[in-house]
């Protein structure tokens, strides 16, 4: 399967054993702005979708049907737009990012777990590593790793000193945590100088 998001629109998209790509179903219902991240769960029957909107929605990839929204209920609702969402390795939790905060929604409870502040430019990227833990970038070049046991910023990485970024802190543009394994993150920077 393949999915893909722009406008207001999920598309999801068979592929077989040829590479050969046919288009299963269009879901355009649960958003009015544009998408602009969405990640699958551990089990591939599930699509976590958001954009420039204050709200995450958990799409049934068979049939497209929404599961459920985040936030649960008024009282965990935020303002502004949800940039990125990433899926923990068992699916119990979804991270996502909300202007210079990290939120963990936990999806067995239906409830927000914690939100993760301390970052000075919006996060522009996310992954939640295989211990559940979360690297977070964002828009100054930081990423900082966040602890989800004790709620705390467990270490901080900035671009290397020397690197072409390290003058100018462009923003992560790419964040991928390593899924088995010891704790690695790759991170990619725009240049801004």
């Amino acid at each position: 399967m393949l999915a893909a998001v722009g406008g207001n629109e999920l598309c999801l998209y068979d592929i077989n054993e040829n590479f050969h790509v046919s288009h299963r179903n269009t879901v355009r219902d649960f958003h009015r702005h544009n998408l602009t991240s969405l990640t699958w769960n551990h089990t591939n029957q599930v699509v976590a979708i958001s954009g420039r909107e204050s709200k995450i929605s958990l799409v049934q990839v068979s049939n497209g049907s929404l599961l459920s929204t985040l936030p649960f209920n008024n009282d965990e609702a935020y303002i502004g737009e949800t940039i990125e969402v990433a899926f923990s390795s068992n699916s119990r939790y979804l991270a996502s990012t909300n202007a210079r905060c990290v939120n963990l929604w936990d999806l067995k409870r239906r409830q927000l777990r914690a939100s993760f502040t301390g970052h000075k430019g919006d996060v522009t990227k996310l992954g939640v590593g295989p211990d559940g833990n979360i690297a977070a970038g964002d828009a100054f070049g930081i990423v900082r790793l966040w602890d989800i046991k004790s709620g705390v910023c467990a270490d901080t990485l900035s671009p290397p000193a020397g690197s072409e970024v390290d003058d100018s802190y462009g923003s992560v543009t790419a964040l991928q945590v390593a899924p088995m394994g010891a704790p690695r993150v790759a991170v990619g920077y725009a240049n801004n100088g």
